[in-house]
Formats: structure tokens, sequence, C-alpha cells
């Protein structure tokens, strides 16, 4: 990451899953934008591939 010349991070400060109180609906609608940004940052990656150039999915930097 340090040597790359760019860097894109995707965040969704609007999940309610660790939220051990959110209702149904909402833990319905969490998965339903995880869903949505997995394929987003999917057709990023695929995009980037038909250019020629390099690209790597990481899901949770702080393991990184």
């Amino acid at each position: 990451m340090e040597s790359a010349p760019v860097v894109i991070l995707v965040f969704n400060t609007g999940l309610n899953t660790l939220n051990s109180a959110a209702t149904f609906e909402a833990r319905c609608m969490d998965c339903g934008a995880m869903q949505t940004m997995g394929a987003t940052i999917q057709n990023m990656l695929l995009a980037v591939t038909d250019q020629g150039l390099g690209s790597l999915w990481m899901c949770d930097i702080f393991f990184a």
C-alpha cells in the first residue's frame, strides 16, 4: 500500500449489525448494504483489470 500510486478505501459507517439492539429490519438492510458494497468493489476491480492495471481487495485492514 505504501508504494501504490492510488489507494481507494470503501467504508460504510451506517451498519447496525454489531449493535445487538438492532431490529430485524435494520439487520436486513445491513445485509443488503454489505452486498451492494461488495458488488461495487468487485465491479471496480474488474474495470481496473480490464485496463491492464493491478488491484487487490483487502477485507479487513486491521489484520494487515
